[in-house]
C-alpha cells in the first residue's frame, strides 16, 4: 500500500491540508486524518526511516489486519450434516 508514504509525505513534507491529500490519493479525507493521527499516535515522522518497508509500516498502523482474529463459533459438525441430509 504505497499510499501510505505518499499520504504521510503530502501531510508532513508538503503541508498539504487534508482534502487535498484525499483528493489527490483518491480516499476520503477523513481517512486521511485517520492515517496520520494513526502515524503520529505510533511515533512516527518525516522523513521516514528508509529501512521500512510498506508492509512494515502497514502492520504498525493497522495491527489488527495484520493478525486474523479466530473466530469464536464453533465449527459446524460436517458428519452430522451429511448424515442428516441423506
Amino acid at each position: 500500500m504505497q499510499r501510505i508514504t505518499e499520504i504521510l509525505r503530502l501531510r508532513w513534507d508538503l503541508k498539504w491540508g487534508y482534502r487535498r491529500i484525499a483528493r489527490a490519493s483518491g480516499v476520503s479525507h477523513s481517512s486521511v486524518i485517520e492515517l496520520v493521527g494513526k502515524a503520529e499516535r505510533v511515533g512516527l515522522k518525516w522523513p521516514l526511516p528508509p529501512e521500512l518497508a510498506e508492509e512494515k509500516l502497514e502492520e504498525m498502523l493497522y495491527p489488527d489486519l495484520a493478525t486474523p482474529k479466530l473466530s469464536q463459533r464453533p465449527a459446524p459438525d460436517l458428519v452430522h450434516i451429511y448424515k442428516e441430509l441423506r
